[in-house]
């Protein structure tokens, strides 16, 4: 099997994330619907789908947390996408005029686009954290003792964050995503990330075991 080389990786990141940002658009337009008609039915307001309905129960859902939190995430997982393909065609552009290296330009981490794509890609990050965090607080009735450990570690994550983005902004030409100083903000943010949302799902196993016990547990 012939290694993977830089260009091809850098093809396959933008083709595979248009196709899953197309159902991701989807599911998070039905998604906002469904909650937009979940506090038109609270309000007494059961159709939110007219124009009228919909410009009065709007704005009590972006008060609501749960409503900016997923607004945020639809914003900045598109502007990663956006920043993916202006990469692209950016290097299209420099292609047909035979001014540029696949490998090195896909390579270059300190260009722009690559950096504010990183930005995106890592507050997209902290905005699913902080949904989870916020769920968390709901389900287990208000309880912030539960959501102590799942903000620590979404703000070692953000930390890390702003260092691997200044580590990106850094990059030299023959240098390595993979040297020494990213590869450790790398791995600490993989971990970091898979702490909260391993506790998330501990924490929802539980509940059947929880709910039997008659623990005060809201959904």
């Amino acid at each position: 099997m012939p290694p993977i080389t830089i260009f091809s990786a850098a093809v396959a990141g933008v083709i595979f994330p248009t196709f899953v940002y197309g159902a991701f658009f989807v599911l998070w337009f039905i998604a906002i619907l469904f909650k937009l008609n979940h506090i038109a039915i609270s309000t007494k307001h059961p159709y939110p789908y007219s124009r009228s309905h919909l410009f009065q129960v709007t704005p009590l859902a972006l008060k609501h947390p749960l409503v900016i939190g997923v607004v945020l995430l639809f914003l900045f997982i598109t502007g990663h996408w956006i920043c993916q393909v202006i990469h692209f065609f950016d290097f299209v552009t420099q292609l047909q005029n035979n001014s540029v290296n696949p490998n090195i330009f896909f390579a270059n981490l300190a260009e722009k686009p690559n950096v504010i794509e990183a930005i995106f890609l890592q507050l997209s990050f902290i905005a699913s954290d902080c949904i989870i965090i916020y769920r968390l607080w709901v389900i287990w009735s208000y309880n912030w003792h539960i959501t102590i450990f799942p903000v620590l570690t979404t703000c070692g994550f953000s930390v890390c964050s702003v260092g691997l983005i200044y580590q990106f902004s850094q990059y030299h030409e023959g240098d390595s995503v993979f040297r020494l100083p990213n590869s450790r903000w790398i791995l600490s943010d993989g971990i970091l990330t898979l702490c909260t949302n391993g506790y998330y799902a501990s924490l929802l196993l539980s509940l059947p075991n929880m709910s039997s016990s008659n623990s005060p547990i809201q959904f």
